[in-house]
């Protein structure tokens, strides 16, 4: 008889250990950052202007890129009438 007992607690156990991992399996995974971020982005009016900007500020036209203004320059170095 203790020997029946023994083994049915240790298939109760079983069976329980089984049942909430098979829970735990089953649950939501938590959220990644930028499902986080893209709640927050929805939800809160600074951070949808913050990322606007920053949006705005990638997209800019960096200056340092930007040609300079043509500059026309003229030598008669190669004249033969150069003094």
């Amino acid at each position: 008889m203790p020997t029946v007992r023994i083994g049915g607690a240790l298939m109760l156990a079983i069976a329980t250990i089984a049942f909430v991992a098979s829970l735990a399996g089953a649950a939501e995974s938590p959220l990644s950052e930028a499902q986080l971020v893209e709640i927050a982005v929805e939800a809160n009016p600074q951070v949808k202007s913050a990322r606007y900007r920053w949006d705005s500020a990638v997209h800019s036209i960096r200056q340092t890129l930007a040609p300079n203004d043509p500059i026309f320059t003229y030598t008669n170095g190669d004249s033969p009438k150069n003094p």
